[in-house]
């Protein structure tokens, strides 16, 4: 199962520029070769492609304890081991992308709406897009167009 995380995961070719998203893993059990640890090939991102046939030669186990956080680059070649436990293993995953890329999966937009501030449903995924020319304007001073619809 290696893959490589959004939004890189929707390209037909990798992204060789900055990093549009950070993965992080919240291991709330310990990661051991038993209970299938995550596993990665070291440096992989630099690639700028997908996972070929070396994967399985090249990736490495992640093993570490609960309370760890692991962070990874969106591009990475990861995936993970069977678990061969007698136990399910879980953790927390949390992507971190981007203004301007939009979220594999949406805020609910009742939540959105009870959103206290006009921040924090920027924050929320709320109009990403005016949220990301807002800033773009104060840092570099971009001006936009409105887009017609036709």
């Amino acid at each position: 199962n290696p893959h490589i995380d959004h939004p890189y995961v929707l390209m037909d070719q990798v992204y060789p520029g900055p990093i549009l998203s950070l993965q992080t893993i919240w291991v709330l059990q310990d990661l051991t070769l038993e209970n299938g640890a995550t596993t990665a090939v070291p440096k992989s991102h630099l690639n700028c492609a997908w996972p070929d046939s070396s994967f399985s030669r090249e990736a490495q186990p992640i093993l570490a304890p609960a309370g760890s956080i692991i962070f990874m680059h969106g591009a990475i070649w990861h995936g993970t081991m069977a678990n061969q436990s007698s136990q399910e293993r879980s953790n927390l995953l949390i992507t971190f992308i981007p203004p301007w890329i939009q979220p594999l999966s949406k805020v609910d937009k009742n939540l959105v709406g009870t959103a206290s501030s006009s921040i924090l449903k920027e924050l929320l995924g709320h109009n990403n897009i005016r949220f990301l020319r807002k800033r773009l304007k104060e840092k570099q001073g971009v001006q936009y167009s409105k887009v017609e619809k036709p």
